[in-house]
């Protein structure tokens, strides 16, 4: 007889409530219900009516965590489906010794496998550390709330962590404001479902799917008056399919602002450029340019760009984080618009999305200006600003446009890209790190 009283036991049903907030009513169905001393729940649900595999932890960590993990992400991948990982774990337990490490290595090995094959997402709900940390360092995205903590080193073991104290680098905010670990931050667990549903709707399943397709506002009748001075979120919810967006990790590197964004129906990544990138605005743009290559999401980028944060911290490892910037835009298969609404200066206007290191279209607004120097660099060297009109005759942009007609523009630019397909150089992937 299958003993039944771990179903019983708070933390399973608190575990088991929490993917039923994320799922639709009735639609979880547990693998491998009976197996002891696993502390993870794992099975099969829909989102929204979209199929997902699903695993919440809810104690620590053990040699039958490996087991049921890998085996839904042998089925998620074969399906073609997204995996989702409710994480809450206090750690490993320490009486399967060297065993749980093989575990951890069994789900790093399984995950980077299935890494651009299908996306895979963190929801981080109390403490995520040590080895178990690394399973979110590993997703595409991480949702956490804010008594969310996450760490590899325990304060408790070394004196130079205890003296800087936990807020330095463990909680919530630094995660989401500093290190970027952190996509997306919420106040409660109602909000954090929410905001995950909102998302869910913005990807694909997986990399040979297109993300959903939903029915937009009409192209010719959302023609909202635009500025340069806007913020970007005003900019973005003024452009889009019903002013509906979600902005990824508004907390870090907050000069590039980035959304998940509609434009007939079609999903895209949206990236604004507000003025100096800093280091953590380079990182920021990495990595989602290179999920949405991975995932045929198309890119569009409003260029205002004046250069690179000058800051010592931000000059640290300037030369490779701006070589990976390049390299992931140049590289990326996907349609790519620019538009110049302000600024582009420089090095920073050529490796964001510039037509010079490979993107389809370029539009720029009648006041844009592109140029080697900044304004008041110009003067004092004598070097000549590029106006727009001057950009459009050279070939550098492909057309000056209305502010107003920006949306326009977009859609026809990914209805006619929709298409695209680029043969690469046979090689088994760049040799560029980042």
């Amino acid at each position: 007889m299958a003993d039944e009283s771990k179903f019983q036991s708070e933390l399973y049903i608190k575990a088991l409530g929490k993917i039923e907030k994320l799922a639709d009513p009735g639609s979880f169905s547990q693998i491998a219900a009976y197996v002891e001393s696993d502390n993870v729940l794992a099975g099969f649900a829909t989102v929204d009516t979209r199929p997902c595999y699903i695993y919440c932890q809810y104690g620590p960590v053990t040699t039958g965590h490996a087991v049921k993990i890998k085996r839904i992400y042998k089925m998620a991948v074969s399906m073609g489906v997204p995996v989702v990982a409710v994480l809450d774990s206090g750690g490993l337990n320490v009486e399967d010794g060297i065993e749980v490490l093989a575990s951890y290595g069994e789900i790093f090995t399984t995950m980077a496998d299935a890494s651009g094959v299908i996306p895979q997402i963190s929801l981080i709900y109390g403490k995520c550390m040590g080895a178990n940390a690394i399973i979110s360092g590993l997703s595409d995205f991480s949702f956490g709330l804010k008594d969310t903590k996450l760490f590899v080193q325990s304060p408790g073991t070394a004196e130079d962590i205890k003296s800087v104290g936990i807020d330095s680098f463990m909680s919530s905010s630094y995660h989401f404001n500093e290190s970027g670990q952190l996509h997306f931050l919420y106040d409660n667990d109602e909000a954090l479902s929410s905001g995950f549903k909102l998302f869910w709707g913005f990807i694909p399943s997986n990399n040979l799917e297109e993300a959903p397709i939903l029915v937009g506002n009409d192209v010719e009748s959302n023609m909202s008056p635009l500025s340069a001075d806007m913020s970007a979120g005003e900019m973005i919810g003024a452009l889009c399919d019903n002013g509906e967006f979600i902005e990824i990790s508004a907390g870090y590197g907050s000069e590039v602002a980035a959304f998940f964004a509609r434009f007939d129906g079609c999903t895209v990544l949206s990236l604004v450029s507000r003025g100096d990138i800093s280091k953590a605005g380079i990182d920021k743009l990495i990595k989602l340019v290179a999920f949405s290559n991975a995932f045929n999401i198309p890119v569009v980028t409003l260029t205002n760009a004046k250069g690179f944060k000058t800051e010592v911290n931000d000059q640290k490892n300037a030369v490779s984080q701006i070589a990976a910037l390049s390299y992931v835009f140049s590289n990326a298969t996907v349609p790519k618009i620019n538009i110049v609404v302000g600024d582009a200066v420089g090095l920073a206007g050529l490796v964001f999305n510039s037509k010079f290191i490979g993107a389809d279209l370029v539009y720029a607004w009648p006041s844009a200006k592109l140029s080697l120097f900044t304004k008041e660099a110009a003067k004092v060297l004598g070097a000549p600003e590029t106006e727009a009109d001057y950009a459009l005759k050279k070939g550098y942009v492909d057309e000056v446009i209305e502010p107003g007609d920006t949306r326009k523009y977009i859609s026809r630019a990914i209805e006619n890209l929709s298409t695209k397909r680029v043969s690469k150089h046979p090689k088994k992937h760049g040799s560029i790190c980042f």
